[in-house]
């Protein structure tokens, strides 16, 4: 599925025409063009996607922080980008500033949210990310608050089926540690 697949699923959630480019001149193609990249990344980053999730081994710069908090400076991945962390190993104190991640670890291996292409998302997804583009349209497009409305409720009603589709691409694990239940013995 394409961007401009995801962008006319929008318009149709509210009641518009399709496109068939993000240029042309028309107000609905230069509205879609600058909503679709913040929407999409603001969408990605909202949770830990399973699909999105890319784990790498962080390199470690040569340049010493000037942030005298931290020792080391390590390079945020790039391909696929980076958008949010999920988890780092092992578990420290950090920060991130700019496109580096300031840490006191000689090492890091991070789990991360990354900017994936159209062409990995699942169908779930690219149904989530056009509805939410047909409520982020609405009102710049059709001035319409009932449309917008409209739209905010289906992606509100579709968005906890399309985490349980996520969340069921991995195992249930057991809980290991079960201090609640072990402190009655």
């Amino acid at each position: 599925m394409s961007d401009i697949d995801i962008i006319n699923h929008g318009f149709v959630e509210i009641g518009e025409k399709t496109i068939t480019s993000l240029t042309g001149g028309q107000t609905r193609q230069a509205i879609a063009a600058v909503k679709y990249p913040t929407t999409r990344k603001a969408l990605l980053t909202e949770l830990n996607w399973r699909f999105a999730t890319h784990t790498q081994q962080l390199a470690r710069l040569a340049e010493t922080p000037a942030n005298t908090d931290y020792l080391y400076a390590y390079a945020l991945p790039s391909n696929p980008e980076f958008l949010k962390v999920q988890r780092l190993n092992p578990n420290g104190d950090y920060v991130i500033e700019g496109i580096t991640l300031l840490s006191n670890e000689t090492t890091l291996l991070m789990t991360y949210t990354a900017d994936v292409d159209e062409s990995v998302m699942p169908p779930y997804f690219t149904h989530l990310l056009g509805l939410r583009m047909g409520s982020e349209m609405a009102m710049p497009i059709t001035r319409n608050v009932k449309k917008r409305k409209a739209a905010e409720e289906n992606y509100d009603k579709y968005l906890p089926i399309a985490r349980h589709a996520d969340s069921s691409q991995q195992p249930n694990r057991d809980v290991a540690d079960q201090p609640f239940i072990d402190c009655r013995n």
